[in-house]
C-alpha cells in the first residue's frame, strides 16, 4: 500500500463494547435476591447484570459477554432448568451456577443433569461459596 492511501478493507463498523470478563449474569424473578447477590459479588470485584425473563435470559447466555451465570431454579412460570438445557443445546459455554431453595438430592441432581456446572440452596453464605467456586476453578483449570 503507498503511504497516505487508505485501505479499502478498513473496517468501518462501530467498534462494539463487551462487558469486562469479569461480568456475572444474574438470572432471579426474586428482586430481593437478585440486589443482594449483585452487591456480594460486586463485594468480590465482580460486575454482574440482572435479568427476570427466561426468553431474554436465554438471548443473554447465548451472546457470549459474560463470564458465567447464575440461575435460579424456579423463575416464575418459567424454569430455570429448562433455561439452562436450551441454553446447553444451543451452544452456550459459560459456567452456570444453579441457585435454588430445594436441597433434597433429587432437586441438586435435577439441576444439574441439564449442564449447569454447580447448585448452590438459598440461604447459603456468599464468602463460603465464592471461597468454593474459586478452589474448584482453580483444582479444572
Amino acid at each position: 500500500m503507498h503511504p497516505g492511501r487508505k485501505s479499502r478493507f478498513a473496517c468501518r463498523a462501530k467498534p462494539i463494547k463487551l462487558p469486562p470478563a469479569n461480568t456475572l449474569l444474574i438470572i432471579d424473578d426474586d428482586p430481593e435476591i437478585t440486589s443482594a447477590l449483585a452487591r456480594g459479588l460486586a463485594l468480590q470485584g465482580y460486575e454482574t447484570e440482572t435479568e427476570n425473563s427466561a426468553d431474554r435470559a436465554l438471548k443473554r447466555l447465548q451472546n457470549g459477554q459474560h463470564a458465567g451465570a447464575i440461575v435460579d431454579v424456579m423463575l416464575g412460570a418459567d424454569s430455570g432448568i429448562d433455561l439452562v438445557r436450551t441454553a446447553r443445546a444451543a451452544g452456550a459455554t459459560l459456567p452456570i451456577l444453579m441457585l435454588s431453595a430445594l436441597s433434597e438430592v433429587e432437586h441438586r441432581t435435577a439441576g444439574l443433569q441439564p449442564g449447569a456446572d454447580d447448585y448452590v440452596v438459598k440461604l447459603f453464605n456468599l464468602k463460603n461459596w465464592w471461597r468454593a467456586s474459586k478452589c474448584r476453578s482453580t483444582v479444572s483449570a
